[in-house]
């Protein structure tokens, strides 16, 4: 047998699981996000391991009628979410229907679009089933721990095996490893320090647990990806700022604020022509992450300006910019910026203009719109202090590079939202409560 012959055998193995120990299921599989980076055709169609698994999980869940153990109706602001949800996928639809490439905008919609919402529902109803509530969720965290570790392990080892420079493992990019490891990072780094933790670690499992924080930190110094870093430190700042003043009128304040500034940072910097110092620098052909940035911004910019309403559609943007664009910039007469542009010009390096091209303006209304449902939710909760800051982790990431959109990031930024639904619908918590 082939090696993935050998791979798809093991989703027997997940199913016989799924079927007896769903919840253990689920587990295995937020530890095994990176596996949509194994690609298999069956019967024609383009499919990853990871999406496979997710599909086994739904049919174990269909067959055993898990979904007639709880009446969705009886959430409260359900009909709220699915509102933005439902424009979501809508935006979704009409952006595959838009775009020229139907087969790559379809693979898009499947593994970015409704796969992660597909997890996202079969995560939140085992959340609400589960019986010890803190038990669940530290098999949660400890699941996407131990994901992150061999991540950043795996990637450590790969760049010393490989006399690499910046560590990338087996991500495409280094920054792709940075966006993959810091919600990671800051989600298992901020829960060793509340009570839940605390008091159920043994010394030597805290050793264990501080030793593969430290070799997930080490992995995203070794990207040496200045987004990554700072967006750390930031999602830090961020989080004593959350426990200092959460309320709503606050966390919607912050959330709005880093949207807008996702939209005007392009938009000023484009004008003044300028970049921040923090740049990686090509030796080879002189140029600059920058360079590079301002011109994937400068043309994505005009784009939305050309097509306000429907955008290009899902996967369109690289085609339309080496296609339409590139023939005619000035910048492209410079060969090495040319060759920096191809490479560089699979998203343009920002959330709000990367889902302005895909999903159009409509889009752009449901992500602010699920932004700011989530920032209600966590206002007066200690307990979604946490989430909003790995949420917040990922629109300061969003600033000059493009979270969310891909295979595993989606699956993330979804269940964070599914833990803002399901709190919403819970007693509030008074202001002073404990963490976890």
């Amino acid at each position: 047998m082939i090696l993935s012959d050998w791979l798809l055998v093991l989703l027997l193995p997940l199913a016989i699981l799924a079927w007896y120990r769903f919840d253990l299921a689920l587990y295995a599989v937020l530890a095994l996000l990176p596996t949509y980076l194994l690609r298999f055709n069956i019967l024609g169609v383009p499919t990853t391991w990871l999406e496979l698994a997710i599909y086994i999980l739904l049919l174990v869940f269909l067959v055993q009628g898990k979904w007639r153990d709880y009446d969705w109706l009886k959430f409260k602001s359900t009909k709220g979410w699915l509102l933005w949800v439902g424009l979501w996928l809508l935006a979704a639809l009409v952006a595959a229907t838009v775009a020229t490439d139907k087969r790559l905008a379809l693979g898009i919609l499947k593994g970015w679009i409704i796969d992660p919402l597909v997890l996202a529902y079969l995560f939140i109803n085992e959340l609400n089933l589960a019986s010890l509530k803190e038990k669940w969720w530290r098999q949660v965290i400890m699941s996407f721990w131990l994901g992150g570790v061999v991540t950043g392990l795996g990637s450590i080892i790969m760049a010393v095996s490989n006399q690499t420079g910046r560590i990338y493992g087996w991500y495409d990019s280094p920054n792709v490893l940075a966006m993959f490891l810091v919600p990671i990072l800051l989600l298992t780094g901020l829960c060793s320090l509340t009570n839940v933790f605390k008091i159920n670690l043994t010394v030597a499992q805290k050793v264990i647990w501080w030793l593969g924080i430290g070799i997930m930190f080490l992995a995203l110094a070794g990207s040496n990806s200045y987004t990554g870093l700072i967006s750390l430190i930031a999602s830090l700042a961020i989080f004593i700022l959350l426990t200092k003043f959460n309320r709503p009128k606050f966390t919607v304040g912050l959330g709005v604020g880093l949207l807008l500034l996702n939209l005007l940072l392009p938009v000023v910097f484009v004008k003044y022509n300028y970049w921040f110092p923090l740049s990686h620098r090509n030796d080879k052909y002189q140029v600059t992450s920058g360079q590079v940035r301002l011109v994937l911004w400068r043309e994505a910019l005009e784009v939305v300006r050309l097509k306000p309403i429907l955008g290009l559609g899902l996967g369109e943007w690289q085609p339309y910019f080496l296609q339409q664009i590139m023939p005619r910039l000035p910048e492209a007469k410079q060969s090495g910026l040319a060759i920096e542009l191809y490479y560089a010009s699979l998203f343009p390096h920002n959330l709000l203009l990367t889902t302005w091209l895909y999903l159009g303006l409509g889009g752009v209304v449901a992500l602010a719109g699920l932004i700011i449902k989530a920032c209600l939710a966590a206002g007066n909760r200690k307990n979604l202090i946490i989430p909003l800051t790995l949420l917040f982790s990922i629109l300061v990431q969003g600033l000059v590079d493009t979270p969310w959109f891909k295979n595993d990031l989606a699956i993330m930024v979804w269940l964070l939202f599914s833990v803002f639904l399901w709190s919403d619908n819970q007693t509030v918590e008074p202001v002073n409560s404990k963490l976890v």
